[in-house]
């Protein structure tokens, strides 16, 4: 399974476990200090090191390629409200725009060049749809997604998986327009609709549903989550631990990948990923 450096980032739309209550604000009182991953082949290895501001802010989090660092993702605040993450490792950053209490825009930049727009509405205090349109890409390899730090992780890999793929063919241009539409269930998201169209031609729409236990996601509200390429995500806009995802595309079989978790008091310590014939599990480190 081959590590890929996309980063996802959200904003905190709710309060439960972590002491925020409004987007861009993520200080939990539960911690993480490191992730081990072990992948299909029952490899186990240091994935991530997260290190914390004196003021319980997340300042940045190491990616570990074997014993060295491979990248570095580093946040800034404004008044404990993240407003910019950088990649130290090349020119790619996002920046976030906020009214009140809510993200409203996230831009990804190579430089002084914007590869893509996003902006959102809410309905009773939660995201109901995001609207953004993708351009200034050359290649595969220069993708850099802004909602990296705003959809659930197990959208977020569907939706990058088919931007790949058509950036890829060169279908990308400046009238890709992807739009977001959300089902809640409480502080859970439990349906959503990722509509794409492009003026190529290009169409799709993926539905996806999520089942989840009672218990305490500590990414809740998080900015920052790994992922892999045929991994599946955290789901950092929900309170609670996603048990089931299943995708539905015209044409496709459905996708869906189970997740079991250990639990030591309310929080996760291991979740297992059952995805087709594969098994990985992510292994969490608090601080203390």
């Amino acid at each position: 399974m081959k590590k890929l450096f996309t980063v996802l980032a959200i904003a905190c739309v709710a309060v439960l476990f972590v002491s925020c209550h409004k987007d861009g604000v993520y200080t939990p009182n539960k911690k993480i200090s490191e992730i081990y991953y072990t992948n299909e082949d029952g490899v186990r290895a240091l994935d991530q090191v997260w290190t914390w501001n004196k003021d319980n802010t997340l300042n940045r989090i190491d990616i570990y390629e074997g014993a060295a660092v491979y990248s570095s993702f580093v946040f800034t605040y404004e008044k404990k409200r993240v407003v910019r993450l950088d990649n130290a490792t090349n020119d790619r950053f996002v920046e976030y725009e906020y009214e009140g209490d809510h993200l409203t825009k996230a831009f990804a930049y190579s430089g002084s060049i914007i590869l893509e727009a996003y902006r959102f509405t809410y309905d009773k205090g939660k995201i109901s749809k995001i609207v953004g349109t993708l351009g200034g890409y050359k290649s595969a390899e220069d993708h850099f997604n802004a909602l990296q730090f705003v959809l659930p992780d197990e959208v977020f890999q569907s939706v990058e998986k088919t931007q790949k793929k058509h950036l890829a063919k060169g279908d990308i241009k400046s009238d890709w327009v992807e739009t977001y539409d959300f089902t809640w269930t409480k502080n859970n998201i439990t349906g959503l609709t990722v509509t794409i169209t492009s003026g190529s031609g290009y169409a799709s729409k993926v539905m996806h549903e999520y089942q989840y236990d009672n218990k305490k996601n500590p990414l809740y509200g998080a900015f920052i989550n790994l992922w892999f390429d045929t991994d599946v995500y955290e789901g950092n806009l929900n309170s609670n631990n996603i048990t089931r995802s299943i995708s539905r595309e015209e044409g496709e079989d459905d996708e869906i990948i189970d997740y079991q978790y250990t639990y030591k008091g309310q929080y996760p310590i291991s979740k297992k990923i059952n995805y087709g014939d594969e098994t990985t599990l992510t292994e969490y480190v608090y601080a203390k």
